[in-house]
């Protein structure tokens, strides 16, 4: 994620949406893992750790139908840099970011 400048990904089982997983998500569960597990026990509990113990549930997405001025409020709102955007059928088709407003707006302004 870190080499890919991406800072979230959703994650899919059986074609459904069932989490997100951001830096963040893993920075916070990093710390609180080295907080509670002892030195001797650390990389062989590491190895352990699933996807779905890190990620976030529940997810709040956006449609692809919502216009920008909606969802960037959502963004202000939630405080969250981006969502999820589900078709009308409720499949994934993309991740919006409060990057993607901005190169929009630099966009729409000429820049």
């Amino acid at each position: 994620m870190i080499d890919a400048d991406i800072g979230r990904l959703p994650v899919i089982e059986d074609g459904e949406l069932v989490g997100i997983i951001t830096s963040k998500d893993i920075a916070r569960s990093m710390i609180a893992f080295r907080k509670v597990v002892p030195d001797k026990y650390k990389s062989a509990r590491i190895r352990n750790l699933l996807v779905e113990d890190l990620m976030t549930q529940n997810v709040k997405t956006v449609k692809a139908t919502d216009n920008i001025s909606k969802t960037a409020s959502k963004m202000i709102e939630t405080g969250y840099g981006g969502f999820p955007v589900l078709d009308d059928e409720g499949t994934l088709t993309g991740i919006i970011t409060k990057s993607d407003i901005l190169d929009l707006i630099v966009e729409m302004e000429g820049g």
